[in-house]
C-alpha cells in the first residue's frame, strides 16, 4: 500500500474536486448530441416542406418548425454556456488544488449554478421541442383528414 503523502493527498483532492465538473461536461455533451440530432431533423423537414407546391400545408408546418428551431437554438446556446462554465470550473479547481492561487468559493459556486441553470434551460427547451413535435403531428393529421373529406390530394 502506498503511504499517504502530501503529493498523493493533493492528487486525491484534485480528483475529488474535478469529478463534478467532468460529470457535468459528459452529461451536457450527451444532451448536446440529442439536441443537434433534433435540430438536424427540423432542418431536413423544413427543406423537404419548402420543396412542396401546396401552400396550406406548407404554412402551418413551417410555423411549427420555426417555433421548434428557435427553441432548440436557445437550448443549444444554454448547453454550450453550461459546458463553458463547467470547463472554467474544472480549470479553476485544478489551479486552486495546485496551490497557484486561492479560488473563492463564491466563484466556484457561481460557475456551478450557471452550469446547472444552463442544463435546466436546455431541458426546458427539449420539453418544448417535444411538445411542438406533437403539434406537428396534429397539423399533419388535421390536413390529412381535411384532404380526405374534400377528396383532394396534393400533388408533390
Amino acid at each position: 500500500m502506498v503511504p499517504l503523502t502530501l503529493a498523493t493527498a493533493n492528487v486525491a483532492e484534485l480528483l475529488g474536486s474535478s469529478t463534478a465538473p467532468i460529470i457535468l461536461i459528459s452529461g451536457i455533451g450527451l444532451l448536446l448530441l440529442v439536441m443537434s440530432g433534433r435540430i438536424l431533423h427540423v432542418s431536413d423537414r423544413l427543406r423537404s416542406i419548402m420543396q412542396m407546391d401546396f401552400t396550406t400545408r406548407r404554412g402551418k408546418q413551417v410555423d411549427v418548425l420555426h417555433h421548434r428551431a428557435r427553441m432548440l437554438r436557445v437550448a443549444i446556446v444554454a448547453l454550450c454556456s453550461s459546458i463553458f462554465s463547467s470547463g472554467i470550473l474544472l480549470v479553476l479547481n485544478v489551479i486552486g488544488d495546485m496551490g497557484l492561487f486561492r479560488v473563492g468559493d463564491l466563484i466556484i459556486g457561481t460557475l456551478l449554478i450557471l452550469s446547472t441553470v444552463g442544463i435546466a434551460i436546455a431541458s426546458g427547451g427539449l420539453l418544448y421541442d417535444v411538445i411542438w413535435s406533437l403539434r406537428a403531428v396534429e397539423v399533419e393529421i388535421e390536413q390529412y383528414t381535411e384532404e380526405k373529406k374534400t377528396g383532394k390530394t396534393p400533388s408533390a
